[in-house]
């Protein structure tokens, strides 16, 4: 569910609470006055009423973003049609005016468009929303790109052929969404939409209708619906405002609106004045769930003022302030929710306004849960808040509309189109970020606490509510009836609630340190225009500056060795423990502590434990870099070891973890597991009582001061917009000053291999008509980074071949994925992975049909059709990446970490342009014939 706020306004650049109706801003003085249009949008509405909007944006470069957006969804079907908007979505992939057929994937992937990555859509109660991402320095394809938005548009075919094929994929589909969640929404929908349409239009549709629908319903929608005045046209990209018209004029101007046309109604979601309770159990349910909804009164308008971004603001300021203090009480021993949210939102429907709160039950704890919740709810609304907590939340808005302002020259142009496509259907405001951070400031500078209250008196809690609880059928006697939840929150109204108290806290981590080291050695790394120093303690630094994001420096230390340096009785000690390091705080900061300290900080730090390393990774604003150093020094030097941050972390985890086999994929996968490493204590497997029992704190804190006892045998990476001056002169005091030894580890081998040669698994679990089925080819193999490559484009190859055999020829599966490659830790081998979900009359059928396609690949390798497909999809995806830090952080671990050569961890083009259909052939021949593991779940008889 949607969990939008004001706040993802600051961080997005919109907030679903405020909008603006107009394309066209309102220059009227004022409250009333129009909230800005972002002035590097150029919009337009074409006769036949389509609206366009343009946006240049270089964040990647020589990309674009096209979205072709309608207006309608599944609550516009009649009920012949239930199901039929998501229906015509598929259909835009198999037969258009310029694209027969299949022609439209098959074309795209030549180009290197990767169905799912830039080719996609989604349909849902309101509207349908076509995506494709393209390169804008191709011309032709840049043509072919509008040609293909333009048929989605208006040039579907509708061959009945392909709507019958295409029949199967869209019930796959619906066979993916049953299960438990299935069940009990199924209960508790109707309740929440009380009295609406929206309880009786899911888009995935009803399955008798989706069976035996007439090819003219499907038509009829369509025609009636993809109309031009209910249509946008949206670029975003590395494209001339001039080009885009132009094209956007070229191709949708012929378009027209139906005679008699219908009319778009927006559908309502009436209010009720008494309390909504619905009470759900299933035996296949994994956790425990609330989820509170206090409908506002009357339908959610949107003018777009000034007035109303104002009021939406300090309402953002009150939600912001209850989830901290939700975030607090879930940290603590014996908490009724492992976590918790509250949010004014639209809910599914777009003219409802509701406030949404919600937590994952701890412990069976759901009264408490209910009652936690509303008493905060209350004591906010009666008491208020405090200074502190004020500051703090205002400190963490401004400092996240600065790093916006900082970032927009740097934001995807996918970002940046998403919020555009929510300004068409919603009219969410899309300003500029100069214009957010004036206005945010101003609102927030003459905000006085005080206000609050008067502002969530306007706030109506009272009725109009709906509460659900879902969890499993064990739990069931512990759920509330409906009687016993509305005593609950009578209780909390009666009772006589008390103001928290407020902790002062330091204003920074730590005193710089006086003994700081020195910089012996410089050097620089020119294969990634990088550059090391070590300084006078033995740690190495390495620093890379990026100008691809403005306000981020990402961070990354890396030691091997991990618990495979651990005997076996103190790995069953800390494997279930080792989350708990990163919940203590670090210092004499708790956790919460550190996070209040930090208010207004954008850092964060994360030390972690895993078989072959242990680690800190985290990032920063070029401005909290110090910080980010603090925190990094405190890890190593005062780690802090916290009994109740512990025993709240067992509560959060076990809540999580309960009942997780329950469900049939997990169940599954553990069995999975056993079935691959029989003889390996250590493998994946969820925790029980027993494993808890034996689970101790003070072993997890003694491998945690071990491993981290030399920082010097660590690699320090930074990566984004750091300066020389300031890596150096902080490094040293920071880092320089930690002890260290001389002491270098690695990780150990424990011997673990696959079970080898070929075997079967078979699982039967689970209520629903639904499989799952895994394929794995792995064994020991020497390592070779170009076979690496190969094993990754044979993936692709095949994944592919699937998608053409299993999808579109079979009509079995909705997705599958294949993938291979190789690794040398802590061993060298190689594997290659085929998986699909589908219906258990089917197993069979697609098993034999992918091991024919694998059999084809190793007899005559993939044709050069196929190959062309996968090399200009790596190229573009490698063109993409390297404008990420990320994908300089990583490249810089395998080097440097597990030291590598630069040359085998960076691939170019012309690595992929030099591979073969021979390649190929060679790795399918070589590891695809033998040590084949498969595995099939299949529901109970």
């Amino acid at each position: 569910m949607k969990q939008l706020s004001i706040f993802s306004l600051v961080i997005l650049w919109l907030g679903q609470a405020f909008a603006q109706s107009d394309i066209t801003p309102d220059l009227d003085e004022g409250p009333m006055k129009k909230v800005p249009l972002n002035e590097k949008v150029t919009t337009g509405k074409l006769n036949n009423g389509l609206k366009y909007f343009i946006m240049p944006n270089q964040k990647p470069q020589d990309k674009v973003e096209l979205r072709l957006v309608v207006n309608a969804g599944s609550i516009l079907e009649n009920e012949q049609q239930r199901g039929l908007a998501h229906f015509v979505e598929h259909m835009a992939f198999n037969g258009s005016e310029h694209f027969k057929k299949n022609e439209l994937v098959d074309y795209l992937q030549s180009v290197g468009v990767k169905f799912g990555a830039h080719l996609n859509a989604y349909t849902s109660f309101d509207e349908t929303v076509y995506m494709l991402s393209l390169p804008s320095d191709d011309a032709d394809l840049l043509e072919k790109g509008f040609l293909v938005l333009q048929d989605w548009a208006g040039g579907l075919l509708f061959d009945g052929e392909e709507i019958d094929k295409e029949r199967g994929v869209v019930l796959e589909e619906y066979r993916l969404g049953l299960g438990a969640s299935k069940r009990m929404m199924d209960n508790y929908l109707p309740m929440i939409f009380h009295e609406s349409r929206y309880a009786e239009r899911l888009p995935i549709g009803k399955k008798d209708i989706l069976e035996n629908f007439d090819h003219q319903v499907l038509k009829d929608f369509y025609n009636t619906w993809y109309r031009p005045n209910l249509m946008s046209v949206i670029v975003v990209g590395d494209i001339s405002v001039e080009d885009a018209e132009a094209k956007i004029k070229s191709h949708f101007s012929g378009l027209t609106n139906p005679q008699n046309e219908q009319e778009r109604v927006e559908y309502k979601v009436p209010d009720h004045q008494d309390y909504l309770v619905s009470v759900n159990s299933d035996e296949e349910a994994a956790y425990n769930m609330l989820q509170i909804m206090i409908k506002q009164s009357g339908d959610r308008t949107v003018e777009g003022t000034y007035e109303e971004f104002e009021e939406a603001i300090r309402e953002e300021v009150i939600w912001s302030m209850l989830n901290d203090r939700l975030y607090e009480i879930a940290q603590k021993p014996g908490a009724p929710f492992s976590y918790s949210w509250a949010a004014m939102d639209e809910m599914w429907a777009r003219t409802k306004t509701a406030l949404q709160m919600g937590a994952m039950i701890a412990e069976n704890k759901f009264e408490e849960a209910i009652e936690i919740i509303f008493t905060e709810l209350y004591r906010a609304k009666m008491l208020g808040f405090t200074e502190a907590e004020f500051e703090r939340t205002k400190l963490k808005m401004l400092q996240q509309a600065e790093s916006m302002l900082k970032e927009q020259d740097k934001t995807q142009s996918r970002n940046h189109a998403s919020r555009l496509v929510q300004h068409f259907l919603t009219g969410d405001a899309f300003p500029s970020p100069e214009w957010l951070e004036d206005r945010l400031t101003e609102v927030l500078e003459k905000l006085q606490v005080d206000e609050l209250r008067n502002i969530l008196e306007e706030v109506e809690l009272e009725g109009n509510t709906v509460v659900v609880i879902t969890g499993n059928e064990s739990d069931r006697e512990n759920m509330p009836d409906e009687g016993r939840v509305l005593e609950v929150i009578q209780q909390v109204k009666d009772a006589d609630i008390a103001p928290l108290e407020n902790n002062e806290l330091p204003e920074e981590l730590m005193v710089r340190p006086e003994n700081t080291g020195k910089i012996l050695t410089e050097k620089s790394i020119s294969e990634v225009d990088a550059q090391s120093f070590t300084m006078s303690n033995g740690i190495r630094v390495i620093y890379k500056k990026t100008d691809l994001q403005n306000d981020q420096v990402l961070f990354n230390a890396t030691s091997l060795g991990g618990t495979s340096l651990t005997s076996d009785e103190i790995y069953e000690k800390v494997r279930f423990g080792m989350g708990a390091i990163a919940e203590a705080g670090v210092g004499d900061f708790s956790k919460v502590d550190l996070r209040k300290v930090l208010s207004g900080k954008k850092v964060s730090v994360r030390p972690s434990i895993s078989t072959y390393t242990e680690q800190m990774s985290g990032s920063c604003s070029p401005d909290d870099l110090e910080q980010l150093m603090q925190m990094v020094n405190l890890y190593f030097s005062q780690p802090r070891s916290d009994q109740e941050a512990y025993e709240a972390f067992v509560t959060r985890e076990r809540s999580f973890m309960d009942k997780m086999l329950v469900d049939p994929s997990n169940h599954f996968s553990m069995k999975w597991n056993e079935f691959l490493y029989p003889n390996y204590s250590r493998r994946w497997r969820i925790p029980g009582d027993d494993d808890w029992k034996n689970t101790d704190y003070n072993a997890v804190m003694k491998l945690y001061t071990e491993r981290f006892a030399n920082p010097a045998d660590f690699v320090f990476i930074f990566v984004g917009n750091v300066e020389k001056e300031a890596i150096e002169e902080l490094a040293t005091a920071y880092l320089g000053s930690l002890k260290t030894t001389t002491k270098k580890e690695t990780y150990k081998d424990l011997g673990v291999r696959l079970k080898p040669g070929t075997d079967r698994l078979d699982v039967e679990k689970g209520s629903e008509p639904k499989s799952m089925v895994r394929m794995l080819f792995s064994g020991e193999a020497e390592y070779s980074a170009e076979e690496d490559l190969h094993m990754k484009m044979l993936g692709d190859v095949l994944g592919i071949l699937l998608t053409e055999k299993l999808r579109e020829e079979m009509s079995g599966v909705y997705g599958s994925g294949a993938y291979g490659g190789m690794s040398d830790v802590p061993y060298e081998r190689y594997y290659f992975s085929v998986s699909f979900p589908c219906g258990p009359e089917n197993v069979e059928a697609l098993i034999k049909a992918t091991d024919e396609e694998i059999a084809k690949l190793i007899e005559n390798g993939p044709n050069e059709k196929e190959l062309n497909k996968v090399k200009e999809t790596v190229i573009k995806q490698l063109e993409t990446s390297v404008q990420s830090n990320r994908y300089w952080m990583s490249k810089i671990q395998q080097a440097e970490v597990y030291r590598k050569p630069y040359g085998e961890v960076l691939r170019t083009e012309e690595d992929v342009q030099a591979v073969t259909a021979q390649d190929l052939q060679t790795v399918a021949a070589k590891y695809l014939k033998n040590n084949k593991m498969v595995g099939v779940l299949n529901p109970e008889k």
